[in-house]
């Protein structure tokens, strides 16, 4: 398997993951860099993404970074969300972006995440806002490429 990008929805906040993240990597004694990067117009528009995400530099033998994205809702939620005074309709989803991930990190960065989602007593593919709720084909994609990538830890 060559580098790929591997992205997928969670349904933590973007805000819990990223304190549990640091507290696993801690843990397993691994370093990291944590910083702040310019989210793409992309993430803004269609996510609801604040102008800058989090991204965690896992310092293994060839870094990895795993960003975190808030999701707050698609351009229609907001829109809607505005009509009736609402904030967001969207509480606890993130999406999580790993880069690059190879053969050789694939079993380390699985052992984290499925540290961190035990830390978290909830599976990645469990949503509480009502939007991913109905959206059951969304969400058994979700659970399929979770369960391929925590497999390996």
């Amino acid at each position: 398997m060559g580098a790929v990008r591997w992205r997928d929805y969670c349904g933590i906040s973007a805000g819990e993951l990223e304190k549990v993240l640091g507290d696993v990597l801690a843990e397993m004694k691994i370093d990291k860099l944590i910083s702040r990067v310019t989210a793409t117009s992309a993430e803004k528009l269609m996510l609801g993404s604040s102008p800058e995400i989090t991204a965690v530099k896992v310092l293994l033998e060839e870094a990895v970074t795993i960003k975190i994205v808030p999701v707050v809702g698609d351009p229609m939620m907001r829109i809607v969300s505005r009509f009736f005074n609402e904030q967001g309709l969207i509480r606890r989803a993130a999406i999580v972006d790993i880069s690059p991930l190879t053969a050789s990190n694939r079993r380390v960065i699985a052992k984290i995440m499925e540290r961190v989602f035990r830390k978290l007593d909830q599976k990645p593919w469990q949503f509480t806002d009502l939007k991913f709720r109905l959206a059951v084909l969304l969400r058994l994609k979700i659970k399929r490429n979770w369960s391929r990538l925590l497999s390996d830890s």
